[in-house]
């Protein structure tokens, strides 16, 4: 029997499933814009690459700090403690993006001939990606998941804004500089109405286990740590591949690696509908229930989720990939995006469409394994997988005419990961309950 879920908790997750489809359509509206105005050309290219860059450091930071902040919550009995350790974590990540900042700028400086001024600009969304992250997942925590939703939606609605009201050569910037103005500011007017929705809603701290009196279970900054590093490493191997992914694109004829981005945007909607809820609702049950050596439920919970996602997200991915030329052109076809564009894209986005019930069975999983604290196996793999083989597949391949290779590789990856991750959490289920 499938576990069961209150209303409430039902009400919730179809509120932010909603508001996730929201946020991501409206973000993708920023990638229209690119195409729209520079089709799949050289410009497109450096464009994606060039705001990809926060987005993979906030996946992979961000999203590491906050499945960290919700294992070591559910790990201890103290609740002021775990505050206090987290605003020690806060403390850190601001110092650390100072000096970092500082350190660019110094470079900028004496490379400023071989550094575009983009690179500088753009910086400083990444530790207001971050901060917004870590915010994120304490209003998880507290069952208020519907506010960061909001404010994703306020930051990507103000890029649109940005966009269209200031003009392209305004202050005689290049297109560069003007959009890595728009995503920075953007991100953190999204971050700051974070935090004033804090002020204005949420009246008291995540209280997550009833406190006592013993003050040593205050989160530590090594401990802390310790848990954190191997997600980054582990979610750092997924970005990366998709940093390799636009790496391969750059040996075929201009055009693909802005194919390959608009492609995988498209990809990531329904992808990202599921994984916010994943993070927000799932994952902390998961976490919760482990602390409570609830294991049946674990293995009913899992095996009903896998079963369930990925009948859904076939049927999703057969329609996008039946009809990808035709979505291509509803959603991409205007402007300097021509016939062209639309068929490199839609090639693309047919393969590319049988990734989504992969990933989002392998994220499941590594919230499960995550909630196990095997961390590290699920580090290794990735690095295996996503950095070594893939890397060494497309090299050995690459002679091929059809840049095609890229999604297939990515396929092939994901479905070895996906098995091999299963193999590993069936395996700790049944030595956890023997």
């Amino acid at each position: 029997m499938f576990p069961k879920i209150t209303k409430n908790k039902y009400f919730v997750f179809i509120v932010i499933g909603i508001l996730s489809f929201l946020g991501k359509i409206v973000g993708f509206v920023r990638e229209l814009v690119i195409a729209n105005e520079f089709g799949t050309t050289l410009i497109a290219d450096n464009l994606s690459l060039l705001l990809s860059i926060p987005t993979y450091v906030y996946l992979i930071i961000g999203g590491a700090l906050s499945t960290s902040i919700i294992i070591f919550a559910n790990s201890k009995n103290n609740n002021s403690g775990f505050m206090k350790g987290l605003k020690t974590i806060y403390k850190h990540i601001g110092v650390a993006s100072i000096c970092l900042f500082l350190l660019i700028l110094t470079i900028y400086f004496v490379y400023k001939d071989f550094i575009h001024p983009s690179i500088l600009v753009i910086y400083w969304s990444i530790p207001a990606y971050v901060f917004l992250s870590l915010r994120t997942s304490l209003f998880n925590m507290i069952s208020k998941p519907v506010y960061p939703q909001i404010s994703l939606i306020i930051a990507n609605v103000f890029f649109v804004i940005l966009i269209y009201l200031v003009p392209l050569d305004f202050f005689k910037w290049d297109i560069y500089v003007t959009f890595s103005l728009a995503f920075t500011l953007s991100t953190i007017i999204g971050w700051l109405s974070l935090l004033m929705m804090k002020a204005a809603f949420v009246t008291k701290e995540p209280v997550y286990i009833k406190p006592n009196k013993v003050e040593e279970n205050e989160m530590t900054v090594k401990e802390f740590w310790g848990i954190s590093l191997p997600i980054i490493f582990g979610g750092a191997s997924l970005q990366i591949n998709n940093i390799l992914q636009r790496m391969y694109a750059t040996h075929y004829e201009e055009g693909v690696v802005s194919a390959v981005n608009y492609s995988t945007k498209l990809v990531s909607i329904p992808q990202g509908m599921m994984l916010v809820g994943i993070g927000a609702m799932i994952f902390p049950l998961i976490s919760r229930k482990i602390r409570e050596g609830k294991l049946a439920y674990l293995k009913n919970l899992y095996s009903k989720l896998c079963v369930s996602l990925f009948v859904l997200f076939s049927i999703v991915a057969i329609i996008m990939f039946v009809y990808s030329e035709l979505i291509t052109k509803l959603v991409f076809m205007r402007g300097e995006f021509d016939l062209g564009s639309v068929s490199i894209v839609s090639d693309a986005l047919g393969i590319y469409a049988f990734t989504i019930p992969l990933s989002i069975i392998m994220i499941l999983q590594t919230r499960f394994l995550y909630g196990f604290k095997m961390q590290k196996a699920v580090n290794y793999v990735s690095l295996i997988f996503l950095v070594i083989i893939s890397t060494a597949v497309f090299y050995v391949f690459k002679s091929t005419t059809s840049f095609l290779l890229i999604p297939y590789i990515n396929i092939g990856v994901l479905l070895i990961m996906v098995i091999i991750f299963h193999v590993l959490l069936r395996n700790k289920l049944k030595t956890e309950q023997s």
